[in-house]
């Protein structure tokens, strides 16, 4: 949609007042939402000409603003205008599936799969969905195994620290743990305090034997040490494991934070969405 006439005067097509008016509306809606919800919105975003500068002209009257990420807030680079009908096949209840910081329905998902070589239908998918559902595992669960059984890797939100599995030798046992501990903790935090946890308890049957509170035949108080220094090897590797993740998350953060513009080279595209966020601040003000 072109918003640059001949001689640069700001062109639109006739009703386009009834963008403004749906921006307008939106934008306080949001405002108000952010006094209850803080987080909702981000502070660049509170400001009316910031707003309408990077949300731009509503394209048709069927479009609606939306969130690229359902889970973060309404901020640069997470807001597109989509479609209605693509909107409601959207809506959080029919994306069951976190991806990479994105939510995907069981059709976007079986595309997603299929993109990879693996075929599994959307039939499929919801039917292994709602039946892992009724057995008690949550929704990022059910999705993480469905990579595993196609042998992928599973990303949640892009963060290596949150993204991280559990370690194939104590997969199935944390796993179990993990979903009934409703612990806060990454799957490798998780590990770690596992393995700490294993190790003190290990530890103390061992000074006790020394101490002579207990008695334990030679076969196994070998055992017992074998199994403390099994434990503090795999200990060693969960923590360089997260240390490489924590270097991994620093150099993403580092590559993904974008240099701030030079407004004295502004390209033609962002002259025009200024010329766009001056005239909606105008006809704002009569709506």
């Amino acid at each position: 949609m072109g918003l640059v006439g001949q001689g640069g005067k700001a062109q639109y097509p006739e009703g386009h007042a009834l963008c403004f008016e749906y921006l307008a509306r939106k934008f306080n809606n949001l405002r108000e939402e952010a006094k209850k919800k803080p987080g909702k919105l981000d502070p660049a975003f509170r400001d009316w000409y910031t707003f309408a500068y990077h949300v731009g002209p509503r394209p048709l009257d069927k479009h609606q603003l939306d969130r690229i990420n359902d889970s973060d807030n309404y901020r640069v680079g997470n807001v597109r205008w989509l479609h209605a009908t693509r909107q409601n096949s959207n809506k959080r209840g029919n994306r069951h599936h976190l991806y990479r910081g994105r939510r995907f329905t069981d059709a976007e998902l079986s595309t997603l799969l299929a993109k990879n070589f693996k075929d599994y239908s959307p039939e499929a998918i919801k039917k292994y969905r709602q039946r892992r559902a009724k057995e008690g595992f949550s929704n990022e669960d059910i999705t993480r195994e469905i990579f595993k059984r196609h042998g992928l890797p599973y990303e949640s939100s892009g963060n290596p620290l949150e993204d991280a599995d559990f370690s194939p030798k104590y997969y199935k046992k944390l796993s179990e743990a993990y979903r009934t501990s409703s612990s806060e903790l990454t799957r490798i935090a998780f590990e770690i305090a596992w393995l700490e946890g294993k190790i003190i308890t290990l530890k103390t049957d061992r000074q006790n034997e020394m101490d002579g509170l207990v008695t334990l035949n030679k076969e196994d108080s070998y055992k017992l040490l074998c199994r403390i220094s099994d434990l503090e090897d795999d200990l060693q590797k969960a923590r360089n494991r997260a240390s490489k993740l924590g270097v991994q998350k620093i150099k993403q953060d580092i590559e993904s934070t974008e240099p701030e513009t030079d407004c004295g080279t502004l390209t033609k595209a962002m002259k025009q969405q200024i010329q766009w966020a001056e005239d909606a601040k105008t006809l704002s003000a009569n709506l």
